[in-house]
């Protein structure tokens, strides 16, 4: 990568960044360290103005499940389920 993106008026093209897996040993698993990398990458994501999007190409299950747990632990502590219950009207007089 390099230069400022090229393109019309300077635009810069967005990507999207892709993980293939995550490989933990078995003596480190369940200790936290998949979720703190997938949190990382996030970061990093976030921070850059090219990434569009975090994609992940053919997750196994254990994975998938990694991201699931780590998208609704990212979700909850945003606050974000409160806002689309407040939003959506769910949890009033049913």
């Amino acid at each position: 990568a390099g230069g400022d993106g090229g393109g019309e008026g300077g635009a810069r093209q967005q990507v999207k960044l892709r993980i293939s897996q995550f490989v933990v040993l078995p003596a480190y698993q369940r200790c936290g360290h998949g979720e703190r990398l997938l949190r990382l990458v996030y970061a990093l994501a976030r921070d850059s103005p090219e990434v569009a999007e975090v994609t992940v190409e053919n997750p196994s299950q254990g994975f998938a499940a990694l991201r699931d747990r780590t998208d609704a632990r990212m979700i909850a502590e945003q606050g974000l389920l409160h806002e689309l219950r407040h939003c959506w009207g769910v949890g009033k007089g049913q």
